[in-house]
């Protein structure tokens, strides 16, 4: 205000036109007065999308003008009163897509969709993604971006669910267990240590554990989360392990892949993590696919008995 202090003209769950027009205006002014301050330039796109709600169009074509003003390297933005660089703007625009894709509609999706390919133009070497016509299965998707990891230069190579579910904190972890111990995969396990789930039905997390315990059984496979698609591999596995062959496309696809990397001797480690119900989307879990992975266990074991396994480089497990 006025007198140089905080106003807060809005929250989002009691958003009108009345306190929109407001909150536009004191962002518009405090703009004018420093356009350098990213933190008033965000506070304009926070009306936007409190007002817009379901399709923030308005939001969307505010920060494509923002990412192309640092794209033009003309600004020399602050926060808060503080420098900021390349790195701060990507992870703030990144605060955005999960803004966009958190409203769970068509527009908001399309409005992450147009940040995220924005940003792709804007830091080609870190924003990736990989485009693909129609419903191809769980499985062909993981092996289309593990073939497009191996085509460049990547040591290591993550698997992890994009609904949050999985902590991106806990990726230094798994990647410690391969890169400083020399194992060839790395699991965020949710059963190594116990059940660590939090927020999933009763019927849901017993049918995971005990189908974990089901595969240990007939596959004698020495992992506790068969089933866990939160994993990083080194280079060398992927590289081994014959990927055209690998069969599945459901959830049974991770115990194909953990399976395979076993038979060809690289050793595995479980690292344990905090598997927290998804925070946005929705279970994809079918009677087919479970069918499958129960099914589809007996034979990889059975087929396991004719196949010759291709086996590591013991210098490099």
């Amino acid at each position: 205000d006025s007198l140089g202090n905080d106003v807060y003209y809005y929250q989002h769950s009691v958003f009108d036109d009345e306190l929109y027009g407001q909150a536009i205006k004191a962002a518009d002014k405090a703009i004018a007065l420093h356009p350098d301050r990213l933190d008033f330039r965000f506070m304009k796109a926070n009306a936007y999308i409190a007002y817009e709600k379901e399709s923030p169009d308005m939001a969307l074509s505010y920060l494509m003008t923002l990412v192309d003003e640092h794209k033009s390297g003309k600004r020399s933005w602050s926060y808060d009163g503080t420098a900021t660089d390349d790195e701060f703007f990507q992870e703030a625009m990144q605060e955005y897509c999960f803004s966009f894709y958190s409203l769970g509609t068509a527009g908001g999706y399309e409005a992450f969709r147009t940040v995220s390919e924005k940003m792709m133009e804007l830091f080609p070497a870190r924003v990736h993604l990989i485009e693909r016509s129609g419903k191809q299965g769980l499985g062909t998707a993981y092996i289309a971006g593990f073939k497009w990891a191996l085509e460049r230069d990547y040591g290591y190579i993550f698997e992890m669910d994009a609904d949050f579910s999985h902590n991106p904190s806990d990726v230094p972890l798994l990647y410690d267990a391969c890169a400083k111990e020399g194992y060839g995969l790395s699991v965020g396990s949710r059963y190594v240590t116990g059940v660590n789930v939090v927020n999933w039905p009763m019927g849901r997390v017993l049918m995971s554990y005990f189908a974990s315990k089901y595969v240990r059984l007939i596959t004698r496979l020495p992992v506790y989360d068969t089933t866990a698609g939160f994993n990083c591999y080194r280079r060398e596995v992927l590289e081994t392990i014959e990927l055209d062959k690998i069969r599945f496309k459901g959830y049974a696809f991770q115990i194909e892949m953990k399976f395979t990397t076993h038979k060809c001797g690289f050793k595995i480690k479980e690292v344990p993590v905090i598997f927290v119900n998804r925070v946005l989307g929705t279970s994809k879990m079918s009677g087919g696919i479970f069918s499958e992975a129960f099914f589809g266990v007996i034979k990889l074991k059975v087929s396991s008995w004719f196949r010759k396994y291709p086996k590591c480089n013991k210098k490099t497990n």
